[in-house]
Parts: C-alpha cells; structure tokens; sequence
C-alpha cells in the first residue's frame, strides 16, 4: 500500500489495474475522474522517462475537473531534462486544480532549477501541499550576493496567499531565501538538502515566526538547520495548537530551537515531543544556563508522549552533570506524559544522566519503551518499576533478557520506536521509511 507521496507504490496502480480487467470496469474506470487525479513519479528509470510523459498527459485528461495531486521524484536523469521540463510544463494549465505538489531531485539535473520561472505568476488556490526539496543550492559565494537564487521565493503570491497547511523544504530552498506566506500553515517540515560547505540556517525569527502562528499543529526539524539563539533573546509566546514537535540530527549548536521550547513557550495541546540523534555533549551546551525561566513549574497540559531516541548527553570525563539544566527543564514540562520513549543506540550517557540528576523524568508514564543495543545487561532493568511506579506496560527489544517479575506488567517486544508515521494522526501522513531521516535513522 503507498503513501501519498509513493512510498513502497504497487508498479500496477489501482485504476490501471481496474481498467484492465474487462470494458465494462475500463469504461467504469474512466469515466470516475478522481481516480486519476493522483499521479506518482518516483525515480523512474531513463528509459521510462517517455512512458511516464505519456501516462501523466493520460492522468491529465481522464481527470478532468478533479483536484490533482502530482508527485515528481527524480534522480539519475541528469540526460533526461528537455522530457522532464515538457512533462512539469504540461501541469501547468491545470494549476488551478494543484491540490498537493511534491518536487524532489537529487539535484544532478537542472529540471527542477528551472521550473520556479513560470510559477513566479501562478495562481494556485487550492494548493494545499507544498514540498520542495531540489537539493541544488544558488552558490552566492562564487556568483556574488546581489545574483538572483535559483528557485526564486516570490513563487505561487502574485494574487492570493494559497491555504498552505502542509511545507516541506530543504536548505536549497532556504539558500534560495524561500518565503512561503503562512497564513494558513498547519504542518511545517525542515531538513538538510544538499551538503553545501557552509552553515545552512533558519534564522530565528523564521523559527519564531512559524511556532506562534495561530494555525501550527506540527514542527520538524532535522539537522543543523538554524542559527544558535539564546531563548532569552525573544519574549515567551503561546503556541495555541501546536501538537507534536521533533527536532533531530542537530548537536549544542543547533538546538536553540529545543531550548526555547523549553524554556518561553506555553503550549496547551502539545502531545508530544521527539528528540532524536542529537548530540548535547559540546562544550557550549554544557555552560547554557537560562538568565531566567518563564513559568519555571510549568507543564505541557495536553502532555502524552515524549521520545528520546539516541542522544549523547555526556560531558567532560563522560561526566552527566552539565545536563541538569535542559534534563531537568524537560522533566517539568513533561511530567504528565502516560508514555515514555527511552532508545540509547551504543551510547548509555542518557542512562547515567538519569540516574545522577535524580529528577523524575515522565513520572506518571504507563507505557514505557526501553530500547537498547544487544548485549544490554538485563541488570539495568530492575529499577524500572521504582522510577516508574505506575508502569502498565513495558516494550523491549526481543533480545533483552528480562531479570525481574513483571507481575501485573505486560511485557511486550518492541515492534518499532518512535511514532509510526509523521504528521501523526492523519490518514494521509507519510510512514516511508526511505524519505523521513527520522525513520531511516532509527
């Protein structure tokens, strides 16, 4: 079964399938147009690329007025441009009925470079799904400041704002200086791109901008994607409906954004937080002390879930001590959790760090996973019940031993960490493996 944007997509797609079976389901199958509205190129192979040009003119058609929705992925195909730029061009008449986009490249061809031209004066109102990710970036170093970027940012806003709830972008767009409007934003998602050689950031303001707005249910983040900030530096806001947040792959110097959270903001339906393959071990991290807290004995209401997914905490000597501040920050706010999410890779600092800062990290936690390499010691276990003494269930990996009675505990095996799919909740959020980097780093 796919996802949306063709992740694990069946090579026969259900509405060939049914217009093959016999004329009376074709001519059933042509004649219902949203069965064509979604259309799926993923890395197609170059000599595909004519089939392709013809199956999305097909699509086109046998939609007719329906909302569309277009997904373009294309890697390898750098020989393959004057096809690839015919095939994007012919969407362009429909852009009235763009309901979700997604452009991805592996940025070896200019296809996608070039197509941000005719889009400047477009008007898409019903877009709603945006995801560009060219992994190309305007090299202002060798080609001067005062160029024009690549993919220009004045895109989709000649008229009016389109109803944006879902972003995807890489730092090739954030180099372009992309600035989407995002008045109607609900879903905002960040990641690296391309690596580039000099220090890809979202300018804090840009990070404030989004977490306030009044609409923000999610925040990813991943990788060393802004500028170091210290949370004092802003006054304390309210992010009214914000949901989940996760921030991932970053180290101390890019996790201003995990430290304002923490610190100036109250969030009352935030449900969970995912902190992932991040590295709080630098030096700068271990001297952050606040100048002052806001609401130091605040906690998320709405709290359910927090996830630490492989984090190195230690400092000095392997010392834990440095991170008392952020640990016990993060323990206040989300000490209503029912469900905790400990994974520790090879690294066990988080462990220590917990034991040595004694704070009751998600005390009221039911549901609890533990998750640690093979060969974890079954003797590191046996607390489990005094740190958490409400605990209901318990998931381990299938090679942990156990070395205590669970009693009225159930112990189940661990089938996966973290949350199954991103934004969570939605039927049409993305579970691939292979295009989220905090799935495929697990």
């Amino acid at each position: 079964m796919a996802d949306r944007c063709g992740n694990g997509a069946h090579p026969l797609p259900v509405e060939v399938a049914a217009s093959l079976v016999c004329k009376r389901w074709r001519d059933a199958a042509l004649n219902y147009r949203e069965l064509w509205s979604v259309y799926q190129c993923i890395r197609p192979l170059p000599q595909r690329i004519q089939y392709e040009q013809a199956r999305l003119q097909e699509y086109l058609k046998r939609s007719g007025d329906s909302d569309l929705e277009l997904c373009f992925r294309f890697e390898g195909l750098n020989h393959e441009s004057s096809i690839l730029s015919a095939m994007l061009a012919s969407t362009l008449e429909h852009a009235s009925r763009w309901r979700r986009l997604v452009l991805t490249s592996d940025g070896d061809e200019d296809t996608l470079i070039s197509f941000h031209q005719p889009l400047k004066k477009l008007s898409v109102p019903k877009l709603q799904y945006l995801d560009v990710r060219t992994a190309r970036f305007h090299d202002y170093h060798n080609f001067g400041w005062d160029t024009k970027p690549n993919w220009n940012p004045k895109l989709f806003f000649a008229e009016v704002c389109p109803s944006f709830e879902f972003l995807r972008l890489d730092v090739s767009a954030a180099l372009a200086r992309y600035r989407p409007r995002f008045e109607n934003l609900v879903h905002f998602c960040f990641e690296p791109g391309p690596s580039i050689g000099v220090d890809p950031i979202i300018i804090p303001i840009c990070f404030i901008n989004i977490i306030e707005l009044p609409s923000i249910e999610t925040i990813s983040l991943w990788g060393s994607l802004y500028g170091s900030f210290h949370p004092n530096d802003f006054p304390a806001l309210e992010a009214k409906r914000l949901r989940h947040f996760r921030v991932g792959g970053t180290t101390s110097w890019g996790i201003s954004t995990l430290i304002f959270l923490m610190h100036q903001v109250t969030a009352p339906v935030l449900e969970s937080i995912t902190i992932q393959s991040c590295d709080f071990s630098g030096p700068r991290f271990q001297g952050f002390h606040p100048r002052e807290r806001t609401l130091p004995e605040y906690s998320f209401p709405s709290f359910q879930s927090l996830y630490l997914i492989d984090i190195i905490v230690r400092g000095p000597n392997n010392s834990t001590s440095f991170f008392n501040p952020l640990l016990g920050q993060l323990a206040t706010r989300t000490r209503r959790a029912k469900s905790l999410t400990l994974s520790f890779g090879e690294d066990y600092s988080l462990a220590a760090g917990l034991k040595e800062s004694g704070f009751p990290l998600c005390p009221e936690t039911e549901d609890l996973v533990w998750n640690s390499p093979l060969g974890g010691a079954a003797s590191e276990i046996n607390d489990l019940k005094d740190y958490w003494p409400k605990l209901a269930r318990i998931h381990f990996p299938p090679h942990f031993p156990i070395a205590f009675d669970a009693g009225e505990i159930e112990v189940h095996e661990l089938k996966m960490v973290g949350q199954e799919s991103w934004p969570p909740g939605y039927e049409w959020a993305s579970s691939g493996r292979e295009d989220d980097p905090f799935f495929y780093s697990r």
